[in-house]
């Protein structure tokens, strides 16, 4: 039998993948199936498979389908694609017919090709004359003079343009194709694209697959995850390369001026479109440094690289800074609250501030004397909550009695290991458009607990990169990217009190003891203030170490309660976070991939 031309079912051939890997998880796969339930073993066997060294193979084997959605059965009315390949000299001629391969592989009608500069004689030789292939060929060409030329001579509506060594996905420019038909079908949609990415082993093995956000652009100021796999629209290309005078100007000055100075709609296409080199997405670009300098020192602000080829970017603080009203609940503990406060007074380089303690009922004779002493400083007062602990009524307490223009709540289990911390969450919330501010906080073993909050998931809500020990990439480094987030915890959270007074506060009766935070931050949004997630800001936080674990016995009913409340008020059972991609796994917080499940 010809095996290449024999079909099988994909839950079939991840099974025999499974079986030979893990004979006993297979046997249990095989168990549940032959016993007639179907959907247990499914749910089984892509557990299993999520683990194993080909899952990623296996991933896109099962959504091929899901993947494909795109390029099939195209609308009215017909988008049209112009791909530019730029080779430059020295460029490595096995590269560039790499990626030459990869489009002429590509289906459909709709689109044509552009090959620019130091053309290989292999690539001519494999190109013939095929007549939806342009060439431009001259050595000295510069990729701005490429662009150019490209942009004064292509009929196509929109631009995707690829160095040589980023190969395109089968249908990849199908996919593109279909998901623009669609969106121009819903409006005049005339803006950029991008889609999601993978990576290429020197074998030709795809692995690590970069499954993005949406269009965030703080994000973006930190880490280009665009300029591998986008299609700009033509016509506003042009326009903005004939203002463009700089003569070093290349495709990611124009990305840039498109999308954060034009601001020019972007969509993504929550789809593998191009595979790149491994380890492309995290190389250092003097280039992309230099272009978000200039566009964040207009601002006043500046930029320095950071790990992994991110940018930090420090956003200006105004000259006379604004008093931070730093409001920390607690109720004993002493040993963890005069940590959190001498870290405030003696660690902190934000000076204009001053501590609000809501003491929650403390008997403990150590606490009792501590208040004494510790109001010794001018800067802390105690205010007393003696009624039984609801985080929203003791915080909106401590809000009403701030003098502070800006509110930081702040758990008593906080340690202050940087001075910069609320600097650098204050270069957010001082911006008009910011909502709530969070920080970047790590576990004491050094690894992180919180990096965000994505909406979502577990029915509910979670923090990203939970247990990932700092330091390491993770995600594509985004723990170390400052964002825009749907939400942060109000373990260490900032926000304008007129803001927060605008939103009624914390909602005490609904969420008293968990969700106020996440539902505190989805108000805000409603209101149409963003949300930042500020990556230079780190502390440790003990979590949870001064009050009962929410699935204690005594706590699980109220909490149960919240978690109703939430679902209902947000939709999270089903929420879509911006953050989270639609083919991760919904049930982990370290960005896993959503293998299919099955109900029936």
């Amino acid at each position: 039998m010809d095996t290449k031309s024999f079909w099988m079912p994909p839950i079939f051939h991840t099974f025999l993948r499974v079986a030979f890997w893990r004979p006993y998880a297979a046997a249990g796969v095989a168990w549940w199936w032959i016993t007639r339930r179907k959907v247990r073993a499914a749910n089984r066997l892509w557990a299993a498979a999520s683990k194993a060294p080909f899952a990623y193979k296996e991933w896109l084997r099962a959504h091929e389908q899901e993947q494909l959605f795109y390029s099939t059965n195209p609308p009215q009315p017909k988008a049209t694609i112009t791909v530019a390949v730029h080779i430059a000299a020295g460029a490595d001629p096995a590269a560039a017919l790499l990626t030459f391969r990869s489009i002429m592989s590509q289906q459909g009608a709709r689109w044509d090709l552009f090959l620019t500069g130091c053309v290989p004689k292999a690539m001519r030789d494999e190109l013939g004359k095929c007549p939806r292939v342009t060439l431009l060929e001259k050595a000295d060409l510069s990729e701005l003079e490429a662009l150019t030329r490209v942009l004064e001579r292509t009929e196509g509506a929109w631009l995707i343009r690829l160095e040589p060594g980023t190969t395109m996905t089968k249908g990849a420019i199908g996919r593109y194709l279909g998901f623009i038909d669609r969106a121009m079908l819903e409006a005049e949609f005339q803006g950029a694209v991008f889609g999601d990415q993978d990576e290429r082993l020197e074998d030709g093995t795809r692995k690590n697959p970069w499954l993005k956000p949406e269009w965030n652009e703080e994000l973006f100021l930190a880490q280009d995850f665009i300029s591998d796999a986008c299609a700009l629209p033509v016509a506003e290309a042009r326009m903005c390369l004939a203002r463009m005078e700089d003569e070093q100007s290349t495709f990611h000055s124009l990305l840039f001026e498109l999308l954060c100075n034009q601001r020019i709609e972007v969509r993504h296409l929550p789809a593998v479109v191009s595979t790149t080199p491994e380890g492309h997405w995290q190389r250092s670009s003097t280039e992309w440094i230099n272009m978000v300098e200039r566009f964040v020192e207009r601002q006043g602000g500046t930029v320095a690289p950071g790990p992994f080829g991110t940018a930090k970017v420090k956003w200006p603080l105004p000259q006379k800074l604004p008093m931070v009203s730093v409001i920390v609940p607690t109720r004993d503990r002493v040993e963890l609250l005069s940590t959190c406060i001498e870290g405030v007074l003696k660690s902190t380089n934000y000076d204009n501030l001053e501590i609000i303690i809501v003491d929650n009922g403390s008997v403990e004779k150590s606490t009792l004397e501590y208040f004494q002493d510790i109001t010794h400083d001018s800067r802390v007062k105690v205010v007393s909550w003696p009624r039984p602990y609801n985080y929203s009524e003791i915080n909106n307490l401590g809000a009403a009695q701030a003098k502070g223009e800006y509110l930081c709540l702040l758990n008593n289990d906080i340690e202050i290991i940087d001075d910069s911390w609320l600097t650098e969450m204050m270069r957010y919330a001082v911006r008009t458009d910011a909502g709530a501010v969070g920080a970047r906080l790590l576990y004491p073993d050094a690894s992180i607990q919180h990096a965000g909050v994505v909406v979502g998931l577990g029915g509910a809500a979670g923090h990203a990169h939970r247990a990932l020990a700092d330091g390491e990439a993770g995600y594509f480094a985004r723990p170390y990217c400052s964002h825009e987030a749907t939400a942060v915890t109000a373990a260490c959270l900032l926000v304008e009190k007129a803001k927060f007074d605008a939103i009624g506060g914390l909602d005490a009766e609904s969420f008293p003891i968990a969700y106020n935070d996440t539902d505190l931050c989805l108000r805000l949004r409603v209101k149409g203030w963003h949300n930042y997630y500020a990556a230079q800001a780190k502390l440790v936080h003990h979590e949870s170490k001064s009050r009962s674990n929410d699935f204690s016995p005594e706590r699980l009913e109220g909490y149960m309660e919240e978690l109703r409340q939430f679902q209902t008020r947000w939709g999270s059972e089903t929420f879509s976070d911006p953050l989270h991609h639609c083919l991760l796994d919904r049930s982990s917080e370290t960005y896993s991939l959503r293998f299919p499940s099955f109900s029936g």
